[in-house]
C-alpha cells in the first residue's frame, strides 16, 4: 500500500517521463525518453520521433542538428 516510506513527490515532467507509452532511446549506453533527449540535444521532440520511426540510428537521430530552428 501507499505509505510515506514508499512515496515521493514528482514533478509533472517526471511523471510524464515515467509512462509505459514512452519511446526509450539509447545513445552510448545512456537511455532516455525522446522528450528527455529533445531537452538535452535541442532537437524538437517531433523531429526525433519522426527520425526514429523512419529508421534512423539513435545516435544519428539525437546528434544531427535540425535544419529548421523552432525553439
Amino acid at each position: 500500500g501507499y505509505e510515506p516510506g514508499n512515496c515521493r513527490w514528482a514533478t509533472i515532467k517526471q511523471q510524464a517521463n515515467n509512462k509505459r507509452s514512452n519511446v526509450l532511446v539509447c545513445v552510448d549506453g545512456v537511455e532516455k525518453t525522446v522528450a528527455e533527449w529533445s531537452d538535452v540535444c535541442g532537437v524538437e521532440r517531433k523531429t526525433l520521433e519522426y527520425r526514429i520511426r523512419v529508421g534512423w540510428d539513435h545516435k544519428k537521430a539525437v546528434t544531427t542538428p535540425s535544419l529548421i530552428k523552432r525553439k
